[in-house]
């Protein structure tokens, strides 16, 4: 039955959490999830359903923005054959994947498909959001969802420091690199 399924389109998302480090996964998980306890703690039953309608098209725009970024990011580490790529390919990152030791070019790539897979999911839920909360304004079930949205939007923006981090890394080596991939 699986068979039936593409499930290939998993693969980098497994390849991510095989090579996220304990300091990524604070900077990019419990950060999020901290903030988001935090603003349902401060606003809790003050978010309405209306706001939340409307930031959630607005979070349509934003990730409209972060996908194509992130398409043009996949699309110049694919295509690219500059020195930069070259010498990103030679920076040793000490993880593993299936076995192999990976290099900073294939840990850009694992994380630039891993954010807009998530970019994709977000985009997925704040559309639902929206259409499903617009036709049913009565329910009252709309606040988990919203937070969810958060964690989504911070988790991208931080993954993007970090891919974006990584660029500059390669860009302007240092001598501690091996301390910090």
């Amino acid at each position: 039955m699986l068979k039936l399924f593409y499930l290939e389109l998993f693969i980098p998302v497994i390849d991510y959490f095989k090579t996220i480090r304990l300091k990524e996964s604070i900077f990019e998980w419990v950060f999020p999830a901290i903030s988001c306890y935090f603003i349902y703690k401060n606003l809790g039953k003050n978010i309405c359903l209306q706001s939340t309608i409307n930031f959630s098209g607005y979070i349509i725009n934003f990730l409209a923005i972060f996908i194509g970024f992130s398409i043009a990011s996949i699309t110049i580490l694919a295509s690219g054959g500059s020195k930069n790529i070259r010498r990103m390919e030679n920076i040793k990152t000490h993880r593993k994947v299936r076995g192999t030791e990976i290099n900073l070019f294939q840990l850009m790539h694992i994380t630039f498909y891993y954010l807009l897979f998530v970019e994709i999911v977000a985009l997925i839920v704040a559309l639902s959001y929206s259409l499903y909360f617009d036709a049913h304004k009565f329910l009252n079930s709309f606040r988990l969802p919203f937070l969810l949205q958060i964690f989504l939007i911070l988790h991208i923006m931080l993954l993007t420091f970090r891919n974006l981090t990584n660029f500059y890394f390669a860009l302007f080596p240092r001598s501690d690199q091996d301390e910090i991939l």
